[in-house]
């Protein structure tokens, strides 16, 4: 709770790095807030004698000492920039309105993804506490995809943003195709890397032998999530960068009860594997959809003037 200011602040600093393609600001917040954490974890614990308050209250402090940090690299970031912000700029409610909702398209969207996962973790667990163990390693696969194709995500962004003000269809659409060959590389890579090495990722994680043979048994899956994830990650990219949000909204509404509660209704007799592949089909059926909306943007002159 304490946290909160700090941390909501953090993520509207990062957003903003992202924004102004200065990534290094977010790197270096992210890395005073760990730092500052595990040295004030230590002191308190070790120093002072304090339990588990002792690390909650490092925790909070670290998260104020990262964004006083961040909020000075902004500062010095914006001193870089010609001309000034006018203060009748910040009375105009209605751009605040237009801003809360995206926030809301965004909310509504991470609900279902939200929702999706819970789901899953749930009938993991009906099917035995193995198969809920082994799923919680294989997500942490999932995480490392995501975050590693995330940063494709966030140059997008930045960049298709960009050059949506600019009304430069040429360069927007440069962007997404360069973006997506470089993602496609990445994916390709993760994919190597859990193909050769996925069984000894599984051992780091878990020295449980029922849990490591369940898990090998459902990592095949994950070998091809980073392909078949990549799509929706570089177009999620596109949309924020466009602030199509309802879009992603609109979509993932589909996706999520359209595609994945259907197609894991019909293969509940797959056990396991069925559960993996509704969470394959999703983020195929997202990958598409998002596409086919991306598409008649562009067609339709939503994003650009038709020539």
């Amino acid at each position: 709770m304490f946290s909160a200011p700090a941390v909501l602040a953090g993520y509207a600093l990062m957003g903003w790095f992202f924004g102004v393609q200065y990534s290094k600001g977010a790197l270096w917040m992210l890395l005073v807030i760990n730092l500052a954490n595990m040295v004030l974890d230590y002191f308190a614990v070790y120093g002072l004698g304090m339990a588990s308050d002792g690390v909650a209250w490092a925790t909070v402090l670290a998260h104020y000492i990262g964004v006083s940090v961040a909020g000075l690299l902004a500062w010095k970031k914006l001193k870089g920039f010609s001309g000034h912000v006018p203060m009748k700029a910040l009375a105009k409610w209605r751009e605040y309105v237009a801003l809360v909702q995206v926030n809301r398209y965004l909310f509504v969207r991470t609900i279902l993804l939200l929702l999706v996962m819970l789901f899953f973790t749930a009938q993991g667990a009906r099917q035995g506490d193995s198969i809920l163990a082994a799923n919680a390693v294989l997500l942490t696969f999932l995480m490392i995809i995501s975050n590693a194709l995330d940063g494709f995500a966030f140059s997008v962004e930045a960049l298709c943003g960009e050059y949506y003000g600019r009304k430069d269809k040429q360069n927007f659409r440069k962007v997404v195709r360069l973006s997506t060959y470089w993602a496609l590389i990445a994916a390709f890579f993760l994919m190597l890397i859990f193909w050769l090495f996925g069984n000894q990722i599984i051992s780091l994680l878990t020295n449980v032998e029922s849990v490591k043979e369940e898990a090998k048994l459902y990592l095949p899956w994950l070998i091809f999530f980073p392909l078949l994830g990549i799509w929706s990650f570089m177009l999620d990219g596109v949309f924020i960068g466009t602030t199509s949000v309802k879009q992603m909204q609109n979509t993932m509404i589909i996706c999520v009860l359209g595609v994945f509660f259907p197609v894991w209704f019909m293969t509940q007799g797959l056990g396991n594997h069925g559960l993996w592949l509704s969470q394959a089909v999703l983020f195929l059926a997202r990958g598409a959809t998002l596409y086919w909306c991306y598409l008649r943007n562009l067609k339709q002159g939503v994003w650009f003037k038709s020539t």
